[in-house]
């Protein structure tokens, strides 16, 4: 294989390992709106909790927030469920 086409392949994989990333961030900022949407109709989100959500970057916890937020009476609620749940 000659050298152009070495980094002509390179490239690529350097494409698809952005749009790789793209989609796993985009993944992981729509699970962190849709924790954020439902809290938000328990009522306000504190900016320290809002804060907390976007930081996370482990889907698999953020999916485990999601199902607390779908069960909580409370913003409070789920931050007391989140806070024993992490104590586990």
């Amino acid at each position: 294989m000659q050298a152009w086409e070495e980094k002509v392949l390179e490239r690529e994989e350097g494409r698809e390992e952005g749009r790789k990333e793209g989609r796993d961030e985009g993944i992981l900022l729509g699970t962190g709106r849709s924790i954020e949407e439902l809290l938000k109709e328990l009522g306000p989100v504190p900016e320290k909790l809002h804060k907390r959500i976007l930081e996370e970057k482990d889907l698999e916890t953020l999916n485990a927030w999601l199902k607390l937020a779908a069960r909580a009476s409370s913003v409070e609620d789920f931050c007391f469920l989140l806070d024993s749940r992490e104590k586990m």
